[in-house]
Parts: structure tokens; C-alpha cells; sequence
């Protein structure tokens, strides 16, 4: 097969990106690779997307593997460089796995492995040129074979008519997914020619520590406090002792503190938001295998756990039994046992869980304990997102250090996670305050330098997206937090509230075959014609009487010689036209009418015309599963880019949010403003208790609560009630009834009001009121976007803030 065309389609991207909910980085990270592919045309670059862990690389490959088979590839690999990381990879792939990520593919792979390569299955989709295969090898079943050491990808197999590794590297449309891709470093000689050997069309390295020999490659960088900022994974809290008590039991009773309050968080706030259950684990990190299993001892003394303590210390090393692995596999299993798991450095890359509450590094420095392989394991957040709750969107790290030393090494540890690798500027994700990220990348700018942080201060590194705290301190204020959790705000009794919701459901494209240019299928006739034959020589041989040979008959070559194809099947142009005409006709795309058989028609001319017309009868006779393949990939092309048709249907939700508060009680709702405070005493609010992002948040509150024309109002908190927009799911802070009139607000900052994102979330609220008021039943519906100054110049009056909304 020829070499596929990769280009930049923006319209297939956000597609992409909306089926598999990538995050903005994750995005960006994949229209680079993109861009690459379409500046190199041959291909056979390296390149490295440096991101941070927790962030999401499986979804990038995800997306990446989803985006390429749409333009054509049908090879893809991904080397892993151990088999923990490759056990993940293969259940990321897997339909039906809980970390399946197929769910958002249109492709479904063929996912091939060392150990499956020969079966009847892997055979049928290698003959199969439209499958997508995916191959998951780690790196040790790609390297040479020695003396001592065998490996079935380099074994010769009669049914390819080679060894497995010389398919993939013939392959001219092989993609290669370098996951670790640190791992691979040319100094680990035979690693790197295991994968480098394959010369793929593309190689992208996907890692969050890339090595110094591969910084010139790395092509998008989103460092860990990037991550932080943008509240993509865990806030970690750094804490240390006061005193000088640096044993190991101290250090797991005071980890077994915490997590025993992150626990107890949980459940509050599961049984309160109903989000799935999820069980607080511990992560220790041991220096050496025997020190790991005298933590192990320790921890399953009495008094560490009141019962079943052998099974809740989890032991992960080369030296552990054989069911480890399968405990660790279902450590975030609602029903796993598992509270602690002790590893030496088998889990130091690549695995992958949600519940990781409490780090405890037993090594030496704390800078150990913030290296990103460590660090990592306990970043990701349990529901996808923030809570609001602080005990459930960080991760305690302790340390063997004194908490006065880690506060002054707070410098060099921000320097640590901030890691600027390369010319490639951070990434700056629209909408986004930027915190410590260095320059927006479409700036094109130098970094800026970190700022200095004051020692001083308790949350001496709160600027770099992490804290600082004694354990002493930290776990006096878990417990504290833990206690507040048990305060569940629900509306009040006499007070109701329905709010529309707009469901959306896709009905079809508005697609035919007219939207199809002459141009895109006179070119599959162009590289057709150019397309070399398969051709087989035919030579005549006459017997003619010979006395001197030893039969008395001789064989004499004849000087004509024939060339026939050697294609399986030569039709005559016009059965080729009419076969193909048929296929494109029977794609699920095309709907049966008699405007798309014209137009099929049509279609099958140009393609023809372009590639030589009856004189390429013999020559395209050959090539009609060719043919039928290119017309799909650019009819689907085409049809991914169609205006999409959706049904509507409208329904009143009774709106009674279940609310978990954290936060301190302050019944002086027009004191001084504190996002950690929430605020009681409204007369007119449908919950007894509210807490604000802003200031100016709390000004509308108040606003809303002292107007006479205001009967009843409440904020809405993130989720509570969305609506669709062209990038993404926008929620609304305030629903206000006013003179009969149902009222959904926004509050924004001046500087904010005129932002893109702003304006395309106002159109689309202002488009769902009317829906909601056309329907009838529900209510009159209306929007108002209103700015600090329009609430600061309204004066508590309703009817001035509408007259200075949506910039009136």
C-alpha cells in the first residue's frame, strides 16, 4: 500500500476530541503530531510530546490511532517498556474493560501481541488491507535475538513469508506510539534499535520525563505545574514533621491518619452526590525490596488495623507472590481489601489508578519523592474532576524531612515540577489563568523566570500549585475537614424550583454524495493509474525435433512474451465501473436514493476519466478492492465534515441538588469575601446556605436577595444545570424568578465580558431560553449576562442591572 496523506482537518479533530472527551492539552498535543505529519509528507520523523502524568497520554494514542485510520493508516504500534505498562495498554484497547477507551472510537483495532500473532484472527486481519491493526509489544519481544535468547516476533513465519518484526517494518504505513519513551534513549543501545529499526512513517515518544538526548525532538511540553494550575490532577500537599521523629512507623501512622480522613471524606461525599464509590489507598515507596517487607511487618502489627490487617498491605516487588499483581489489578475495585500498597519500583512507571490518597516516601530526599514517576502514581483524580473539597483533590507526600527544611528548599522544588526541557514554550489552555505556566505557545515567547517563594509562609508554594505543611498541622485540619463534611445542604422545604433541560439527540447527517467533489475521486483514478502492476511474464515454448538430444525433442523459448496481471481478479471497465458504483451505494454512509445512484455515477467517472478511461481497462480491472477501499475513506472524509441534524426534546427536571459543605460558616454575608467561607441568612435563596467563586458572585447573591421584584433565587455550582455550546458544557452561576419571569445569570469581570468564549456561551443560553419559552408549559425563559460594574452601579435595583446587561 502507498503512503497515506496526513493533513490537518480541524473539523475530524474536533470530532475526535468531542467523542473521547480529551482535555484541552491532550487536544493541542495531538494537532501538533498532526501538523508534523503534514509538514514531513514522507514521514520518517521522531518526535516527543512531554506531558505531565496524570494529564491523559492513553488518550492521546487513543485519538491519534482514531485521527490516522481516518486519513488511511492501517499499522500501528505501541512499544511499551515492561509488561506492567503493556497489560495496561492492552486493556485500554479492550472492548469492555473499565479502562477501555474504545468507547469513543469509530475504529475498532485488531490488537495484536506476541503472544497471539499466529492465531486465525491476527491472520485474517493481516490479509485485510481496511483493518486497522494495533500491535502492543513491549520492548524486550522487539530486540534482537541472541545466543541465549529467542523471540517469536524474529522467528520466520511461513504464512507472511517473514518474521513478524520484518512485516511491521515493511509496512510502509507503520506508526509507532513510544510509550516511556525516556526508555528508549540511544544509550540503551539495543532498546533503541528495537525501535528505531522499524524506521516507521512517524515515531512519537510519549513521557513525562524525556531524556536530555531527546529534548531538540520534543515538539509539546505541559509540565506538571501546568497540570496543577489547570486543575487536571491532584494538588499535592507536601507535609513534614516539626520534631525530629523520622522512624518508619511514625511516618505510616501519621500517612494512615490522613488517608483514615480522606476516607471518611469520601464517604460523605459519595453518599451525598452519589458519585461512585472509591477506597483511599496509601502508596510506600521502599528503597529495597527487604525494606519493603519490613514495612509490610510493620504495618500489619495490631494496632494498625483493627482486623483483616493481612489483606489490607499490599506487597508489589520482583520478589512478591504471584497473586500481587492480580491484587493490584483490583486495588480501585469498590470491594478490594487493599488500603496500602508497598513497592520498591515496579509501579514507578505506567500503572495507572485513580485512589491514591497518601505518598510516603521511605527514600532518603525528598526530592525522590517529587520525581514525576512517584509523584505521579497518586495524581489522578478519582470523578475526572475537582470537587471543591480540598481533602479529595489532593495528595499528601511525606517525607523523612523536617518541615522547616522542606520550606526552605521550597525554591528548588517548584524549579523541580516546573521542569522547562526544551525550546518549546508551555502550553497556555484558553480561559485559563496562567499561574506559573512560562509563555502561551502561540506567543512564541521566552519563558519567564519562577517567581521566588517567601519562606516564611505556611503555604509557602501555594503560587506553584502545591502546599507545604507540618503533619502536625495537616492532620489537625484533615480531621477538622473531615468533621465539616458531615454538613449536607439540601433546598429548603416550603421552596421549588423546575428548570428545563434541553436534551439533544443525534439524528443524522445532513450528508449525500453531492457534497463529494469530481476532484477527490479523479485523484484515487490518478494514483490508480500510477499504481505499478503486479505483472507476470508469459513466454511461449516450441518443441521442435532435436536428434542430439537425448529425447530426440527440444524445448526453443519463443521470441514473443506476454505479460498478464497478476491481480486476483481483471474485470472489464465497465464491470469495474459497475461494481464500484455498487459498493460506494451500499456504504452505511450513503443513503438509497435516486439523487445519490446519479451522483455514485458521477463519481465513478471522474475517477475513471482521471486514471486513463478505456485505456486503462487491463491496467484498473486489477485494482477494484483498491478502488472501493479509497472511495470510502474519502466519502466517510467527507462525511465527517457533514453539518450534523439533532432532535430536540424538552423536559421540566425538578431541580433539588444534594450539596456537600466544607467550608466555614459565616452568617455576615456583606463582610469581607472568602472563597473558604460559605455564607447563611438569605431570605430569599432556595438553599439555606451558599459559598461564591468571587466577590462579585456574592454582590448578585445579595443583589437578588434584597430586590422586591426577586421571589426566589439560587446559585447554581458546577454541573447542576448545563448547557450545550460549541466548546463543550457551560453552566450558569444564578436562576432568578422575577416578575414571573424565569431568569438565568452570569456574572462576569469586566476585562471577561467581551472574551469569545463568553460571547458564544451567552448566544448559546440566549438560544436555549427561547427553546425552553417555545415550548410552552415551562414557563417564560430569559439570559443576562451582567458584569461587576453593572452590579456595582445597579444599587440593589433588579430593573437598573437588566438595563446594563449583555452590555446594555
Amino acid at each position: 500500500m502507498s503512503i497515506p496523506a496526513i493533513t490537518l482537518d480541524p473539523a475530524l479533530l474536533d470530532d475526535i476530541a468531542a467523542r473521547l472527551e480529551l482535555r484541552a492539552p491532550n487536544k493541542l498535543a495531538v494537532a501538533a503530531v498532526v501538523e508534523r505529519f503534514e509538514q514531513d509528507g514522507e514521514g520518517g520523523f521522531e518526535v516527543v510530546l512531554d506531558l505531565a502524568t496524570g494529564v491523559g497520554k492513553t488518550y492521546i494514542a487513543a485519538a491519534l490511532i482514531e485521527y490516522l485510520a481516518t486519513q488511511g493508516v492501517r499499522h500501528f504500534l505501541i512499544v511499551t517498556p515492561g509488561k506492567t505498562i503493556q497489560r495496561k495498554t492492552m486493556a485500554n484497547f479492550t472492548p469492555g474493560h473499565p479502562k477501555s477507551v474504545l468507547g469513543g472510537m469509530e475504529w475498532r483495532p485488531v490488537v495484536i501481541t506476541a503472544d497471539d500473532f499466529a492465531t486465525g484472527r491476527v491472520r485474517a486481519a493481516l490479509d485485510d488491507e481496511t483493518a486497522v491493526k494495533l500491535f502492543v509489544f513491549n520492548v524486550q519481544q522487539l530486540i534482537r535475538p541472541t545466543d541465549k535468547a529467542t523471540r517469536r516476533t524474529r522467528k520466520f513465519q511461513e504464512w507472511i513469508g517473514r518474521d513478524l518484526y520484518a512485516y511491521l517494518r515493511d509496512a510502509p504505513d507503520l506508526v509507532l506510539l513510544a510509550d516511556e519513551h525516556h526508555v528508549y534513549q540511544e544509550k540503551a543501545r539495543a532498546f533503541s534499535d528495537a525501535v528505531r529499526d522499524l524506521t516507521p512513517l512517524g515515531l512519537i515518544g510519549l513521557t513525562a520525563t524525556p531524556d536530555k538526548g531527546s529534548l531538540g525532538r520534543v515538539i509539546f511540553h505541559y509540565p506538571l505545574a501546568r497540570a496543577i494550575a489547570d486543575r487536571l490532577v491532584k494538588t499535592p500537599v507536601l507535609v513534614g514533621r516539626r520534631d525530629d521523629r523520622t522512624d518508619v512507623e511514625t511516618q505510616l501512622r501519621d500517612g494512615l491518619r490522613l488517608l483514615d480522613a480522606k476516607a471518611r471524606a469520601v464517604r460523605v461525599f459519595t453518599a451525598a452526590t452519589e458519585e461512585p464509590a472509591v477506597n483511599p489507598v496509601m502508596f510506600v515507596v521502599a528503597d529495597t525490596i527487604d525494606n519493603a517487607n519490613d514495612v509490610a511487618e510493620v504495618l500489619r502489627r495490631p494496632g494498625f488495623f483493627p482486623d483483616d490487617y493481612e489483606r489490607r498491605v499490599l506487597v508489589v516487588h520482583s520478589q512478591a507472590p504471584d497473586d500481587a499483581l492480580a491484587r493490584l489489578d483490583e486495588v480501585e475495585s469498590p470491594d478490594s481489601p487493599v488500603r496500602v500498597i508497598v513497592s520498591v519500583s515496579m509501579l514507578k512507571e505506567g500503572w495507572d489508578v485513580k485512589n491514591i490518597y497518601v505518598i510516603c516516601s521511605l527514600r532518603p530526599s525528598i526530592s525522590d519523592a517529587l520525581t514525576e514517576q512517584t509523584l505521579g502514581r497518586g495524581l489522578r483524580l478519582p470523578w475526572g474532576r475537582y470537587t471543591g473539597i480540598e481533602l479529595l483533590d489532593t495528595v499528601e507526600v511525606l517525607t523523612h524531612e523536617r518541615y522547616e527544611r522542606v520550606l526552605a528548599r521550597a525554591n528548588s522544588l517548584i524549579e523541580g515540577l516546573v521542569a522547562v526541557r526544551s525550546q518549546v514554550p508551555d502550553v497556555i489552555l484558553p480561559g485559563i489563568a496562567p499561574g506559573l505556566a512560562v509563555a502561551a505557545a502561540s506567543a512564541g515567547g521566552p519563558p519567564t523566570a519562577v517567581q521566588p517563594v517567601p519562606p516564611a509562609l505556611a503555604f509557602a508554594a501555594e503560587e506553584a500549585g502545591f502546599f507545604i505543611e507540618s503533619v502536625e498541622d495537616r492532620t489537625r485540619r484533615a480531621d477538622d475537614e473531615a468533621l465539616r463534611l458531615q454538613s449536607v445542604v439540601v433546598p429548603r422545604d416550603d421552596r421549588r424550583i423546575t428548570i428545563p433541560r434541553v436534551v439533544r439527540s443525534f439524528s443524522v447527517r445532513r450528508f449525500s454524495l453531492a457534497d463529494v467533489p469530481d476532484d477527490a475521486f479523479a485523484r484515487i483514478g490518478r494514483t490508480l493509474a500510477a499504481a505499478p502492476d503486479e505483472l507476470l511474464e508469459r513466454k511461449r515454448l516450441d518443441i521442435v525435433v532435436d536428434a542430439t538430444t537425448a529425447t530426440g525433442l527440444r524445448l526453443v523459448p519463443h521470441d514473443a512474451v506476454d505479460r498478464i496481471s497478476a491481480g486476483q481478479v481483471v474485470l472489464s471497465l465497465g464491470r469495474f465501473r459497475t461494481n464500484l458504483r455498487e459498493a460506494i451505494l451500499a456504504f452505511d454512509e450513503v443513503a438509497a436514493n435516486t439523487a445519490n445512484a446519479n451522483a455514485a455515477g458521477r463519481l465513478v467517472d471522474a475517477l475513471t476519466e482521471a486514471a486513463g478511461g478505456e485505456a486503462a481497462e487491463a491496467h484498473l480491472g486489477a485494482f477494484l478492492p483498491t478502488a472501493i477501499d479509497a472511495a470510502r475513506s474519502t466519502i466517510q472524509a467527507v462525511y465527517r465534515r457533514a453539518p450534523e441534524t439533532f432532535e430536540e426534546t424538552v423536559e421540566g427536571v425538578l431541580f433539588r441538588p444534594v450539596r456537600v459543605n466544607t467550608r466555614i460558616d459565616n452568617p455576615n454575608r456583606f463582610g469581607p469575601f472568602s472563597t473558604h467561607e460559605s455564607y447563611s441568612g438569605w431570605v430569599k435563596g432556595y438553599m439555606p446556605v451558599e459559598w461564591f467563586d468571587s466577590s462579585t458572585e456574592r454582590d448578585l447573591a445579595n443583589l437578588l436577595d434584597g430586590s422586591d421584584a426577586v421571589g426566589l433565587w439560587a446559585r447554581l455550582q458546577r454541573r447542576e444545570h448545563v448547557i450545550d455550546w460549541d466548546g463543550g458544557h457551560y453552566s450558569p452561576d444564578f436562576y432568578a424568578l422575577a416578575d414571573g419571569v424565569n431568569w438565568l445569570l452570569e456574572a462576569k469581570s469586566d476585562k471577561d465580558l467581551a472574551s469569545p468564549d463568553v460571547v458564544a456561551k451567552r448566544t448559546a443560553a440566549e438560544r436555549w431560553s427561547r427553546r425552553v419559552s417555545d415550548e410552552g408549559g415551562l414557563g417564560t425563559w430569559r439570559y443576562a449576562l451582567v458584569s461587576e460594574a453593572a452590579i456595582r452601579n445597579a444599587h440593589g435595583s433588579w430593573a437598573v442591572l437588566l438595563a446594563q446587561a449583555n452590555g446594555g
